[in-house]
């Protein structure tokens, strides 16, 4: 199960398409999940987005949100920085 979450230059936080609150990510992640029809693996990976003036304590917030929103041993995050030309 893959879930996308972009996190923009004003640090606004998008999962799947939805703006959530930082503060409220792990919730978000919980629902998410439990909505889904039930998948064949255990594991969760998170693809986090930046943009590249984003800093990294904003992108490690992001982060520890994500992982306690779902309390499985099995999860990967993968983080991407975003630059524009």
């Amino acid at each position: 199960m893959y879930i996308e979450v972009l996190v923009d230059s004003q640090g606004r936080i998008y999962a799947q398409n939805d703006r959530v609150q930082e503060s409220m990510l792990h919730a978000w992640v919980k629902n998410y999940l439990n909505s889904q029809p039930a998948f064949l693996y255990n594991d969760v990976v998170y693809r986090i987005y930046g943009d590249k003036n984003i800093s990294s304590g904003v992108i490690s917030n992001v982060v520890a949100n994500l992982l306690k929103g779902y309390d499985h041993q099995i999860q990967v995050k993968n983080t991407y920085l975003m630059f524009r030309n």
